[in-house]
């Protein structure tokens, strides 16, 4: 039969060798609970990613809006000012089957007198009427083009007629 001492040593003994499988446990669990920590972190860095991956697509997007919306103001501008531009001009009747745009007298600051080109304006464009280069070659070499202004405008190449009386009337009018 054992004796106290023996039994109390293989107590003791057995004892330690509970509490080493005690701490082997109890860090078994707390690598599974070290496991779910490093589980709930990745998951927490992979949404983390997601969100900054959908963060800088935002930006992005915010960056081509901006960049949008500064050409349609700039845009926006030039339209204003080409309309405060046009507002300055009035349209005439300058002789049977001729209308251009006259610069107005009192918005002319200094400028010379001219015309604008009515389909031009009508596109948005400015485009001023001047006599053609062929006008006194061919007033010079066809009888019938004396009495015949040749105008053309200088954008868009449109090209009218009136009589060389009313051309020279107006221009020296307005010149």
């Amino acid at each position: 039969m054992p004796d106290i001492p023996s039994i109390a040593a293989g107590t003791a003994g057995a004892a330690t060798t509970f509490k080493l499988l005690f701490e082997a446990v109890k860090a078994a669990l707390g690598l599974a609970k070290s496991a779910d920590v490093n589980n709930a972190i990745l998951e927490i860095q992979q949404k983390l990613l997601e969100h900054q991956t959908a963060y800088f697509d935002l930006v992005e997007k915010h960056q081509a809006v901006t960049v949008e919306r500064d050409a349609l103001k700039q845009e926006l501008l030039q339209i204003k000012q080409l309309q405060a531009n046009f507002e300055r001009y009035e349209l005439k009747t300058l002789a049977p089957g001729f209308s251009a745009y006259v610069l107005k007298e009192s918005a002319a600051g200094g400028e010379p007198p001219h015309w604008l080109c009515p389909h031009c304006k009508e596109s948005g464009m400015v485009g001023m009427i001047q006599l053609s280069a062929n006008d006194s070659f061919e007033a010079q070499f066809f009888p019938g083009e004396k009495n015949t202004a040749h105008l053309v405008c200088g954008n868009c190449r449109a090209a009218f007629t009136m009589p060389r009386a009313a051309f020279d009337a107006l221009w020296d009018k307005f010149a």
